[in-house]
């Protein structure tokens, strides 16, 4: 209790100082905002340093997050709409409260019964994502091409595996794509150490959160109904009720984007700020390499990098499989993208104020988010790797030398992952 509430004090007295980096990034890109519910980053895209001579790719290993959803507490969703429609019968919505209850309708009907699943959206950016490999690595799906993709047995990552390898198979029609969705593949799930750490994560996450919001959330509620009415007085818990409006209009399909997106009337920049930066804590204590829990996040990605490693020799071996391709969930990513060395995801602390420039769940882990390894061989056998976050180039933050800016040796690549696996697989 005593750490936890040094935890809180640093957190309150470091708001401040981190605050105007946080609004300067969410100003600077909306979407930052939105979490891990940002959708995909496609202008963020940057892969064109060419291979060293000599080099071509002969087999892709993939992991991707499911695409774009709708939430998957869709109580989060009624709940606001009840509490609008009870604030219209009393009259004490305002202008904006008003504005809300319409576009909240909207988005709770086409919500219904649909927690969870993939929306049209997440459905073409994985349609763009296979898209953009077959472009980029062409004759990796010639005619006999063998192509496996798995994935876990949620419905999402299914229907993301389903949408990405429909969409390779009409660009490449004689492919042999194989897809399977099994209890086998649970290990893209990585969950084990993460839920072995709630007890402790969980309520460290929530005090903090609440000490963040806490100083806006009336304000926030008063955007919507009246200071002096009922409404806003039978508001018990204000910090999690605003922290729950922030949650359901990230993750309002078709309403978090561009002219419908709902938080530029709902949320003053500054309170996006506060929600955006509470959000970003909490995530990170929950799945993030924070100091505290990072046995506990690490050791489930274990047999996922151990799959990678042994999918990935076979494969450079026999040269019968050009790609796997693998479906999982943001706690997933976050974890994969750790154990990689891949900087953005990487940054290590109990200094929770930091994150706001250091570690972004919106870019760390937003839908559609993938890491692709592509490997390169020469005509004497030498391989080579490139790893690419979100379809983005990556000079990995570890002691590994790459031959040529973004290439590394698949041998040393794949030392320095048996290395990682023996340090946190002690965990499982």
């Amino acid at each position: 209790m005593k750490k936890t509430a040094v935890i809180i004090l640093f957190i309150v007295l470091g708001f401040q100082l981190s605050a105007q980096n946080e609004n300067e990034i969410i100003q600077k890109d909306i979407y930052y905002y939105n979490d891990f519910y940002r959708e995909y980053p496609v202008s963020e895209i940057s892969n064109t340093e060419k291979p060293p001579k000599g080099y071509k790719p002969v087999y892709i290993s993939h992991l991707g997050r499911h695409g774009s959803r709708y939430h998957t507490e869709l109580q989060l969703y009624s709940n606001l709409l009840k509490f609008l429609e009870e604030a219209s019968k009393c009259n004490e919505l305002t202008d904006i409260g008003k504005k809300l209850l319409i576009d909240w309708r909207e988005v709770c009907q086409e919500s219904i019964e649909r927690g969870g699943d993939l929306t049209p959206q997440g459905m073409a950016e994985h349609e763009g994502i296979a898209q953009r490999m077959f472009s980029t690595y062409p004759k990796l799906f010639g005619e006999n091409s063998h192509i496996i993709c798995k994935s876990t047995l949620s419905p999402r990552c299914i229907m993301s595996m389903g949408v990405f390898s429909k969409k390779l198979q009409s660009l490449q029609p004689k492919a042999n794509i194989e897809m399977e969705a099994s209890p086998r593949n649970q290990y893209l799930k990585s969950v084990a150490g993460l839920n072995a750490a709630k007890g402790s994560s969980i309520p460290l996450s929530d005090s903090i959160r609440h000490k963040m919001v806490s100083p806006i959330a009336t304000s926030v509620i008063e955007r919507i109904v009246s200071p002096s009415g009922k409404m806003i007085k039978s508001v018990k818990d204000k910090s999690q009720f605003a922290f729950d409006v922030f949650l359901g209009v990230a993750n309002s399909p078709h309403k978090n984007r561009g002219d419908n997106d709902l938080a530029k009337y709902l949320f003053t920049p500054k309170q996006r700020s506060v929600l955006a930066m509470a959000s970003n804590v909490r995530r990170y204590i929950l799945s993030g390499p924070n100091k505290e829990f990072l046995d506990f996040v690490l050791s489930g990605i274990t047999p996922l990098v151990k799959n990678v490693i042994l999918d990935a020799d076979e494969a450079l071996k026999n040269g019968k499989c050009q790609a796997n391709l693998r479906f999982g969930h943001d706690v997933t990513i976050i974890a994969f993208t750790k154990m990689l060395g891949i900087k953005e995801a990487s940054f290590e602390t109990d200094d929770y104020t930091s994150l706001g420039t250091k570690w972004l769940c919106s870019r760390v882990s937003p839908m559609a988010s993938n890491a692709q390894l592509i490997f390169y061989k020469n005509s004497k056998d030498d391989i080579l790797v490139k790893i690419l976050f979100c379809e983005r180039e990556q000079e990995l933050c570890t002691k590994l030398k790459a031959t040529n800016r973004y290439y590394y040796k698949w041998n040393d690549f794949k030392q320095y992952l048996l290395e990682q696996i023996k340090l946190y697989d002690h965990a499982n």
